[in-house]
């Protein structure tokens, strides 16, 4: 993972179930308002997606932010664990 994903997986992980904004993520994660703060918050979110697969942790609020839901992804692991008889 890179060192941009992972500050990124890490600011998410700190405030789980929580909105938060592009503008939070440029200025918290990033450094600051840059000319092309919002595609750089973009690629990041969508390389991060990738790295999680499948498990629909990293939610888009359109017009909001992002959400990183914890619960949701271990839900669906415990669901994927095979079941003892």
């Amino acid at each position: 993972m890179r060192r941009a994903e992972r500050r990124l997986l890490d600011y998410l992980r700190a405030s789980p179930g929580r909105i938060v904004t592009q503008s939070e993520i440029l200025n918290n994660v990033f450094g600051g308002d840059r000319a092309s703060g919002t595609s750089l918050v973009r690629v990041h979110v969508s390389r991060l997606r990738r790295r999680l697969g499948t498990s629909g942790a990293l939610r888009t609020v359109r017009g909001a932010g992002y959400v990183l839901e914890l619960q949701a992804r271990a839900a669906r692991e415990e669901d994927d664990l095979p079941k003892s008889a």
